[in-house]
């Protein structure tokens, strides 16, 4: 399972924490590992994921459990990590916003100079805080969005995978599928094959 870290709703997050319990001064930061999910952390994705298969679901219950896996991944093994990296700093708000506006923006045609202006920054410094916030360049970051929501059109059968690739800001089909092949290791054709045989076909709103 891929779950995309959204820094913005985890930065709130961190952010009610600190204001209510000091949670983030409290605890150790230490290089990101894997580590195990307990089971709140388990439960809170199999509501997700049984959600995603049922349209009335997603729309009403989705956001709540979106914020409620952040918050349990700030409050896990990780969170002290994370909480450093959150922690509010002028560099940070700005990339964090900057993050924002990839969300919203992710069909456009982004460059990494309009970006910068839009954060205020010079282009390097762009550079370096998102890499050191995200672990991505602004580029792969972006494209990784791109794929991922992809991905989810793919699993929810949301049109063509020319309609898709259109959808999610690619001016050719082609590029698409060899960026997606190159992410996944899958075709988008191996992966709508895959989601039906082992998803099914989805419910119908």
């Amino acid at each position: 399972i891929y779950f995309d870290f959204d820094l913005h709703l985890a930065t709130e997050i961190a952010t009610a924490l600190k204001r209510q319990t000091g949670h983030d001064e409290r605890m150790q930061a230490r290089s990101l590992i894997s580590s195990r999910m307990a089971p709140t952390m388990t439960d809170v994705l199999q509501r997700l994921l049984h959600a995603l298969h049922h349209p009335q679901e997603l729309a009403i219950l989705g956001p709540g459990l979106l914020r409620e896996l952040h918050y349990r991944i700030l409050v896990g093994p990780q969170g002290g990590s994370l909480m450093a990296a959150l922690r509010r700093n002028d560099t940070t708000d700005r990339i964090v916003q900057s993050l924002a506006l990839i969300r919203e923006r992710y069909k456009e045609g982004l460059s990494v100079p309009e970006l910068a202006v839009t954060a205020g920054m010079s282009v390097p410094s762009y550079h370096v805080g998102f890499k050191s916030l995200t672990g991505n360049t602004p580029i792969q970051y972006l494209k990784a969005l791109r794929l991922h929501e992809a991905r989810l059109m793919i699993a929810r059968r949301q049109g063509t995978l020319a309609v898709i690739a259109a959808e999610v800001g690619y001016a050719s089909a082609a590029q698409f599928s060899r960026d997606f092949k190159c992410h996944f290791h899958r075709t988008p054709s191996e992966e709508a094959k895959w989601m039906r045989e082992h998803l099914g076909e989805p419910p119908q709103a």
